[in-house]
């Protein structure tokens, strides 16, 4: 490791443990899913065994703060620094794949703590969907590796992520499956694949997506999974918008045309693979985005927006002028921020 990277990977440290000892301690009246992790980590310590091969990685790790004599709060803090930062490291190890001039580094990585920091998406995988918080990092490095030709590398996190939140299994299938058919015809697959994901997208904006689902299973895509989050509260149903959500997809189609706009630009075969992984997290929300929190099947891809909006204005903006255009980018969360914090993401 190189002298930069350890530079880095201390600012990283730093920012992930305050933020940890900041998030972890939170009130349990603070984000919808707290109460929830608290009887959990109850039942962990009082010999609760949870039944099937469900996230045995996080009850492992809750397991292991019991053995530890930890209290709830101290499993939280724990939860926070490894998710926070696994996943500032992910971003990291991606932007010093694709950004040519390191020199640049410095400035992007403070543009990106900034934005994170704005996030409402990762204050969401913070306070809420914290399972998925720990595992989406571990989906970015299996998308890294994916990308770079290393499927053994990429397979391997792409099933730890699952471990630790099985939803994510959907993506290690659509990873797969990609990879294999990719391997075999490049540019005539990429085509196909475009024209699979216009479709889809088109299916779901019309209602034809979901009227193909009332005939077909939806376990594989975890649609079980989130409808059972409704028998936490019963007024859920009342609270969350569920059917097609327009302005989820909408919003969703803008950042993955930046991408595109971005992999046309950049025209390197690693981020020409970035883009076709990273839009992969999006299809199950365009297969089955209607059903109750649709919005938790595209947190990777939300999470991601950081990221993508940094590759974008790197590819028009000349890069010593790239903190000049920071206050515009931070204007741009505040607003996404302010939008999701008054919708139903929080819940």
């Amino acid at each position: 490791m190189k002298i930069a990277d350890i530079y880095y990977v201390y600012i990283f440290l730093i920012y992930s443990v305050t933020n940890s000892l900041i998030i972890g301690n939170r009130d349990i009246h603070i984000g919808k899913d707290t109460s929830n992790y608290y009887n959990f980590y109850y039942a962990i310590s009082s010999g609760y065994t949870y039944q099937g091969f469900s996230d045995p990685i996080f009850i492992l790790l809750a397991k292991i703060a019991v053995y530890l004599g930890l209290k709830s709060k101290s499993f939280l803090v724990i939860v926070s620094f490894l998710s926070s930062f696994i996943l500032l490291l992910s971003c990291y190890i991606i932007m010093k794949r694709v950004i040519e001039k390191k020199i640049y580094i410095t400035s992007l990585v403070v543009i990106m703590l900034n934005l994170l920091f704005l996030s409402p998406f990762y204050w969401g995988a913070q306070l809420n969907i914290i399972r998925a918080g720990l595992s989406i990092p571990l989906i970015f490095l299996s998308i890294h590796f994916f990308s770079a030709n290393n499927k053994f590398s990429g397979a391997f996190f792409a099933v730890l992520a699952s471990l630790i939140h099985i939803t994510n299994i959907q993506f290690v299938i659509l990873f797969f499956v990609f990879s294999f058919f990719n391997e075999k015809g490049y540019r005539k697959f990429e085509n196909l694949y475009l024209k699979f994901y216009f479709f889809i997208i088109v299916g779901y904006l019309t209602g034809i997506n979901r009227m193909i689902s009332n005939v077909i299973s939806l376990s594989a895509f975890g649609a079980d999974q989130y409808n059972s989050y409704l028998t936490y509260d019963n007024n859920a149903s009342n609270i969350y918008e569920a059917g097609i959500r327009y302005d989820f997809a909408f919003f969703t189609i803008l950042f993955v045309s930046l991408l595109y706009i971005s992999k046309k630009r950049l025209n390197s075969k690693y981020f020409n693979n970035f883009f076709y992984y990273s839009t992969i997290t999006t299809i199950p929300f365009f297969l089955i985005g209607y059903i109750p929190f649709s919005d938790r099947l595209l947190s990777t891809f939300w999470m991601l927006i950081p990221l993508l909006l940094i590759f974008f204005i790197y590819t028009f903006v000349r890069p010593r002028y790239l903190l000049h255009y920071s206050l515009p980018l931070f204007s741009i969360f505040l607003f996404i921020n302010y939008y999701f914090s008054i919708s139903s993401y929080m819940y």
